[in-house]
């Protein structure tokens, strides 16, 4: 074994590291999930090409240094960073892998990479996916039942409408600040979803904003004219107040949509998993 600390190619192996590191942290295609598979198997590689020169501690110590850098955020910043965590952690799981995957026989080589490959198409697929809902939401699909004390959403046009007041009626509320992007961004899926429903009785459809700062009513008008490219009704935006939005319904992540029957909360989660709810529902 070479002495990573006296071996000639120590500086090209940590350079290298280096380079795997930057790869791996610009690899955010798709929202992270494909970097999951570039995460795993390129620190298998690396400690597969490590393992032919140094013992474990020290090939980790070359290979995995760069990686205490998102492991410092994390630790900083731990609730904001929370749902990427997986995403941080598959390198260590790849290099170990990788290093034991080399020092073993063909089977066990095999095995590393096949475990890789289901782990990869599984978070790519929903796993992913599942992760995000439950840290976000609560649970794995969004699904829920939880009793709730009824409340008041407001009109831009000033209708008041009372959730939760009448066990017939269904509140399908997306909730958003004008300062998420993403949530300018679900609005045309958001408007077509709407279209579907309109000449069906007992449900409604609001686009419930939460005041952030100093915000002002105009500021929800503005930022619509200048942000909102799609053709949604104005009398489905809404307001809420937050703190009673907080209390009742635990909303933190924006957009949040939200599906209400009667006094049953029965949907927290993202925009996709919504429609496929309501339609079975219905």
């Amino acid at each position: 074994m070479a002495n990573p600390f006296t071996s000639s190619e120590k500086t090209k192996d940590i350079g290298l590291s280096v380079l795997v590191f930057c790869i791996y942290m610009f690899a955010a295609l798709d929202g992270g999930k494909l970097k999951f598979a570039i995460g795993y198997f390129a620190y298998l590689l690396l400690s597969a090409l490590f393992a032919k020169k140094y013992t474990f501690s020290s090939a980790a110590l070359i290979g995995l240094f760069p990686l205490f850098i998102p492991l410092a955020v994390h630790a900083t910043h731990w609730h904001n960073t929370f749902t990427s965590l997986p995403i941080t952690l598959v390198p260590f799981l790849g290099f170990s892998f990788g290093y034991l995957a080399f020092r073993n026989r063909l089977y066990f080589k095999i095995t590393s990479v096949a475990f890789g490959l289901f782990l990869s198409i599984f978070f790519y697929s929903r796993g992913f996916n599942y992760w995000k809902s439950y840290v976000n939401f609560g649970s794995f699909n969004g699904h829920q039942k939880i009793p709730i004390t009824p409340f008041k959403i407001q009109t831009l046009q000033g209708q008041v409408f009372d959730v939760g007041q009448n066990k017939n009626d269904i509140y399908v509320l997306d909730f958003w600040i004008i300062t998420c992007a993403p949530c300018y961004a679900s609005f045309p899926e958001w408007a077509n979803w709407i279209k579907q429903y309109e000449a069906i009785d007992g449900i409604r459809f609001f686009a419930v904003n939460i005041f952030i700062n100093n915000q002002k009513k105009g500021d929800i008008e503005s930022r619509l004219k200048t942000y909102c490219k799609s053709d949604i009704h104005p009398a489905t935006f809404a307001i809420g107040e937050r703190a009673q939005i907080d209390a009742e319904l635990g909303v933190q992540l924006f957009p949040t949509t939200i599906i209400i029957q009667g006094n049953q909360l029965l949907f927290k989660g993202n925009l996709s998993n919504a429609k496929q709810f309501l339609k079975e529902l219905l």
